[in-house]
């Protein structure tokens, strides 16, 4: 059997893996069976964020923005109408998924867009050029 040395990290992904697996096994925890892939992009005024969701509706899908985070919540739904069946092999998940991407730098909360399209949801956040982003004066009637 041959030693990996030349990827010092290599057994510790080994080892994430193996209980990666673990948590496969256990039923009703759909939710880590299925990953949402996300990329996370900058730019000089942005930050934008992709994610993959195929088979997820517009409306099955919340987005919030909490101070350092930016939290996906949705539910895919494949089989609305058929409320007897049995499955004979089940590969295709369905159920609530979650995804939840730190935010490196602060972004203006004010100003975020969404676009929902072919099954990539892209998140554009713009990010604060000062601490006076951060604040907002409040006129006193």
């Amino acid at each position: 059997m041959e030693e990996r040395n030349d990827d010092f990290f290599y057994s510790f992904s080994s080892l994430k893996r193996q209980i990666d697996g673990l948590f496969d096994s256990i039923p009703g925890n759909e939710k880590i069976k299925c990953k949402i892939n996300a990329d996370v992009y900058e730019t000089e005024e942005l930050i934008i964020v992709l994610f993959e969701l195929p088979g997820v509706k517009k409306e099955n899908i919340q987005l919030n923005l909490s101070e350092d985070s930016l939290v996906l919540s949705a539910e895919k739904k494949i089989f609305r109408d058929i409320d007897s069946r049995k499955d004979l092999k089940k590969e295709i998940f369905e159920g609530y998924i979650e995804r939840n991407i730190h935010l490196e730098k602060p972004v203006i909360k004010n100003d975020v867009k969404a676009q929902f399209d072919d099954g990539i949801l892209r998140v554009y956040l713009k990010k604060q050029k000062s601490d006076e982003d951060c604040f907002k004066q409040i006129i006193i009637e």
